[in-house]
């Protein structure tokens, strides 16, 4: 998922609120990744990659802990 400050500039959200968005995410259990620093000012990537074997409950949960993160962090 890129993140951005509006769709329409495109331009990437700081790097500084994507860490804290994954920092929450793992507070509420859910582990997720995030692009490197190896593409400076474009590590504003948070990769999703749940078990092959995932149930619909489990993506739920996954989607309503990325919607709280966010909105902890963004407002």
């Amino acid at each position: 998922i890129e993140f951005v400050v509006d769709k329409k500039s495109k331009i990437p959200l700081a790097e500084e609120k994507v860490i804290a968005i994954c920092g929450e995410m793992a507070a509420r259990g859910v582990l997720v990744g995030r692009t490197n620093r190896s593409f400076p000012s474009q590590n504003n990537v948070i990769n999703l990659a749940p078990s092959y074997i995932v149930t619909k409950a489990d993506v739920e949960v996954i989607l309503k802990t990325l919607r709280e993160a966010i909105s902890t962090v963004l407002g």
